[in-house]
């Protein structure tokens, strides 16, 4: 089994940018999805789509490549979707887990499960 972890760091700016409607923007984050193991992400991870809220200009964030994050700066927290695409070799369909953004802590993260054949997976 391979533990697979998606979550966000957070920072407050110290100076505000304000945003199109005049809101100040404060909050800087990342998200991301990752291994909890020292293996590349890519070797599990296909592509990750970040469903940004339907406000935002971009709303489908999609990573082919690692790493799959996303950065931003926003004037609050929402939450939104994360669809993640094993590689072929898994013969798993897509998961897809809702993240809630935290800026109550530095890091925030949440974790799945992914059973994986140990053989395959070094054999990759």
């Amino acid at each position: 089994k391979v533990t697979i972890v998606y979550g966000n760091t957070y920072k407050m700016l110290k100076h505000f940018v304000k945003n199109r409607k005049g809101l100040d923007n404060k909050h800087q984050w990342k998200v991301y999805v990752k291994p909890k193991e020292n293996i590349r992400s890519s070797l599990l991870i296909k592509k990750v789509v970040f469903y940004m809220h339907e406000s935002f200009s971009t709303t489908d964030i999609v990573k082919k490549t690692a790493p799959f994050e996303y950065s931003m700066i926003t004037y609050k927290s929402f939450e939104f979707p994360i669809q993640i695409e094993w590689q072929d070799w898994l013969n798993k369909k897509p998961t897809i887990v809702n993240h809630w953004l935290s800026f109550n802590k530095r890091e925030q993260q949440k974790f799945i499960t992914l059973t994986v054949n140990k053989e395959i997976l070094e054999e990759h």
